[in-house]
């Protein structure tokens, strides 16, 4: 398990059931995490939002190009995309 995956464990999982970083699109992961971060519904460091969205994403610096809004959940979630 790498880093990047446990902090996101930890720090995503107490408000939502743990999503595989392949249900989103790397800029959907952003976009959700954002809104998680603007909702105050996380905190985290520099450091810690890299690592997390370096695992959702597969982004080497775990920064996406783009910002988009996220999906509505998959079939069967009853909540959105999660953030960190």
């Amino acid at each position: 398990m790498s880093d990047g995956e446990r902090l996101y464990l930890t720090k995503c999982t107490s408000c939502h059931s743990a999503y595989q970083p392949s249900e989103y699109p790397p800029k959907a992961w952003l976009a959700a995490m954002d809104e998680m971060e603007k909702q105050k519904r996380v905190h985290l460091s520099q450091e810690e939002r890299a690592m997390i969205l370096q695992y959702l994403t597969g982004a080497p610096d775990g920064k996406p190009q783009e910002r988009v809004v996220p999906p509505g959940p998959p079939a069967g979630k009853s909540r959105p995309p999660p953030s960190g």
